[in-house]
């Protein structure tokens, strides 16, 4: 391909990920300017294509030095297409920009969707399709393309500064971020012996329409006064820019300073760059992120741990597990390990009955006697078996005051060397890559149901749709739902056509206000069969209506929803309790329905709330 541009990126070609988003479009419009050709990528084919025609109708830019390819950045199967696309049209690439995210869903921590099924308006996103949309797509656009890339080529991560700060009710964008940083500094190290230069740009706030709307939530979300959230960063800026008028003011960023800090990166004057943080903030004063010394240094963290009960969640790294633990006996901790690899926890039982781990004295020379960890399976992924094992410690030891996450996986060290080989991150094969977002950054949803034990009590709780024999459309609906065709065809869909439909079906048995005595009575009769087999609560939500019904075998509850009643249930030591929100305030549920509560009253003879 031969050219006669000029400019500081003159014959070079960019691949820009989210190249028509709000900083990407600023960004690509720079490095046509500077003489370069651009790929520009992202789901959104016709936002592509319309960015693509302005700038060739509007601003004069060669058609061919602009290409949009449609790519989901955290589908490997799609970016390999989509940079071979690229490759075959123009040639190679020299930059890569991987700007793509996502802002996740804004909520506070409890309220965070997990997975696609706990999605509710304004979201778009659970904290599985954030985690995707930020380190996979970030991950995968690198492995894709720096194994095509030949010295001397530049990648650059746009991270943003509030991984690095308090940022309340974003943690599925701020937390990605972090691994982001961390991972780009991985690469960097291993890209920087081929000669690929890899650096970080940490946009602060942007001057954007929607980021006064975004502090706005975040203020309300904290309680604090309007515009509490704003005056925080432009407080922590050290710089005050000129106004239009000239006259020193705080002021956020623009996306024109990142671009031009993304044309420095992707031309020559940034040769001797790499694992470099360029902070597009105004100079705010914010820390960079700390590495833990506690197993090595532990008198900086903990002097007396008596009392307390530490749950060391590890993967299958018996060693290091049973180091740390070693430590926080020395400081009188009483410890708790559980392992999510079942091998490992055999190793482990077998080290300490060999052993015994004998504890030292604390930092101050004293004599300790804290027994040996207590050693559990405990898997994250598996939620009932979590809630198991927990159980166990907190009867055993009492509950956790303190954890401490150690990885899914640990890496082996190599039969002639004692000391761990990294894994390559720019070459890692797919599964293991799935297989990490999955494992280490995944969460943990329950499809079905999920029984726990809870202050002695053993509580389940599931959506109980289609389980009288006569629900046959409850159950098809669910295997078509379910089917992975179905769900691939229905993120097809625009979410202005998405959620409208999935409200209308849904509604369809929300608007049943008089459930047929029939359908009731044969729930009541599962219910009480699911009691009598050695439940003390069962609580599920199909019905919509709430319900709370006692029976001499335990309790059954329908928590009801929140499109017409607003009712959930509440269990703690005192008992259950169903109650409604109303007003702003917490009230105890009234009878709802009163005739279908008579009826099941009447036929089964329980006591009806």
């Amino acid at each position: 391909m031969t050219s006669t541009q000029t400019g500081r990126l003159a014959d070079k070609i960019a691949l820009v990920s989210g190249g028509a988003g709000i900083i990407g479009e600023v960004i690509t419009r720079r490095f046509l300017s500077e003489g370069a050709s651009v790929a520009i990528t992202g789901r959104n084919l016709e936002k592509l294509n319309d960015y693509r025609r302005r700038l060739v109708e509007e601003e004069g830019v060669a058609p061919e030095r602009v290409l949009a390819v449609r790519m989901d950045g955290s589908r490997i199967d799609e970016v390999r297409a989509g940079v071979a696309e690229i490759l075959e049209r123009l040639g190679h690439i020299d930059v890569l920009v991987n700007n793509a995210g996502s802002a996740g869903p804004r909520r506070a921590l409890t309220e965070i969707p997990l997975t696609a099924d706990e999605l509710q308006a304004p979201d778009r996103e659970s904290l599985q399709d954030a985690l995707g949309n930020v380190v996979g797509i970030t991950w995968n656009l690198t492995r894709a393309v720096a194994v095509r890339m030949a010295p001397g080529s530049s990648i650059i991560n746009v991270s943003a500064i509030i991984s690095r700060t308090e940022y309340y009710g974003c943690i599925p964008h701020v937390v990605p971020k972090a691994a982001v940083n961390a991972l780009g500094d991985g690469l960097a190290r291993e890209l920087g012996e081929r000669g690929i230069r890899l650096n970080t740009i940490y946009p602060g706030p942007i001057e954007s329409e929607g980021i006064r709307s975004v502090f706005q939530t975040m203020d309300t979300l904290t309680g604090a006064a309007e515009g509490s959230t704003a005056a925080g960063f432009l407080g922590a800026m050290r710089l005050n820019r000129p106004d239009e008028a000239g006259a020193p003011a705080k002021r956020f960023p623009t996306p024109l300073d990142v671009a031009n800090t993304a044309v420095f990166l992707a031309s020559d004057e940034s040769a001797a760059f790499a694992g470099h943080a360029f902070e597009v903030t105004h100079g705010m004063d914010v820390p960079a992120e700390s590495r833990t010394t506690f197993a090595s240094r532990p008198g900086l963290r903990a002097v007396d741990a008596s009392g307390m009960v530490i749950l060391i969640c590890a993967g299958d790294q018996v060693e290091d597990a049973l180091d740390i633990a070693d430590v926080l006996r020395a400081c009188r901790a009483t410890l708790a390990i559980g392992f999510r690899d079942n091998d490992a926890l055999h190793r482990a039982e077998e080290v300490l009955r060999n052993s015994g781990r004998p504890v030292a004295a604390d930092i101050y020379g004293r004599p300790t006697d804290t027994p040996p960890p207590l050693l559990v399976q405990l898997d994250p992924l598996d939620p009932s078996a979590a809630m198991e094992a927990l159980n166990h410690v907190r009867e055993a030891l009492g509950a956790p005051h303190h954890a401490l996450a150690l990885p899914a996986r640990g890496v082996p060290p190599p039969a002639d060397s004692a000391e761990p080989k990294a894994a390559s991150l720019a070459e890692a094969d797919d599964a293991a890559v799935q297989q990490l977002l999955r494992d280490e950054l995944g969460v943990v949803y329950c499809p079905d149901e999920l029984e726990l034990d809870y202050h002695g009590r053993r509580l389940c709780f599931a959506h109980g749709d289609g389980w009288p024999p006569s629900e046959h459309g409850y159950r098809l609906m669910k295997r078509v739902f379910r089917n992975r065709t179905a769900i691939a065809l229905f993120r097809l869909l625009s979410p202005d056509l998405g959620f409208p439909l999935a409200r209308w079906v849904s509604g369809r048995s929300r608007g049943q206000h008089e459930l047929p005595p029939a359908v009731l009575n044969a729930y009541a009769q599962i219910a009480r069969r699911r009691l009598r087999a050695g439940l003390d609560l069962l609580a599920i939500g199909h019905l919509h209506t709430p319900r709370h019904v006692r029976w001499p075998e335990g309790e059954w509850l329908v928590t009801g929803d929140w499109f017409e009643h607003f009712s959930y249930a509440v269990v703690d030591d005192s008992g259950v309790q169903l109650r409604r929100w109303r007003d702003g305030a917490s009230d105890e549920i009234v009878p709802v329905h009163r005739t279908s509560e008579l009826q099941l009253e009447s036929a089964l003879g329980g006591q009806v709330d």
